[in-house]
């Protein structure tokens, strides 16, 4: 690596499958969703103007989470009803990097906020039994192509919610069930270097 600091500001879109890890034994399954839009700024720096591996990375995204509740009617016959929330993110990574000419490997690692602020259910209500805001872990992999001043981002991610998905009563009064967020997202996005200029080590 010889880039020692640099500012980028970029969009991202991505293909995202989402779902919800119970403890216990209801069925349900993952969601699909490619309504996954954010808007990033990624500072690489230095440490001790010496050694460029490192960077810090913020964004604000609007993604799709939830899951898809399967309830057996009869022998063999079962009923799905999608559990689709629209959510806003505010991600926070710690970034590692290394730059090979024009290509940047990349490993993020850190958190994210979260806030549910619209459903795709038949009624368009949110229930009172999910929790809106939500906090977690995350971390992502992956390739920058540097076409100066533009670079394209290639990533892969996974987020594990803190906090859970659902009132734990909501199943039964007697037994708290636990429910946390998870989401698989892959990612491409064009990233403008704000200047033009980068700053290389001596």
């Amino acid at each position: 690596s010889s880039i020692l600091f640099q500012h980028l500001l970029g969009v991202k879109y991505g293909y995202a499958i989402s779902g919800v890890t119970f403890k216990h034994t209801n069925i349900h399954k993952s969601i699909k969703s490619s309504k996954n839009f954010g808007l990033y700024y990624t500072y690489l720096h230095s440490l001790l103007n010496t050694m460029p591996y490192f960077g810090i990375q913020i964004g604000l995204a609007s993604t799709q989470v939830g899951y898809v509740h399967v309830t057996e009617i009869s022998n063999n016959e079962f009923k799905e009803e999608p559990q689709v929330y629209d959510a806003l993110e505010f991600p926070m990574l710690s970034v590692f990097r290394a730059d090979v000419d024009r290509i940047r490997l990349m490993l993020g690692i850190g958190g994210y906020l979260s806030y549910i602020y619209d459903t795709e259910l038949p009624d368009g209500i949110i229930p009172s039994t999910t929790k809106r805001g939500s906090f977690g872990i995350m971390g992502q992999a992956g390739i920058a192509i540097k076409l100066h001043p533009v670079e394209l981002h290639l990533e892969a991610g996974y987020k594990y919610g803190l906090t859970p998905f659902l009132d734990h009563k909501f199943y039964s009064d007697s037994q708290w069930i636990y429910s946390n967020p998870t989401q698989l997202i892959f990612s491409a996005g064009l990233n403008f270097v704000i200047g033009n200029k980068y700053h290389k080590k001596k």
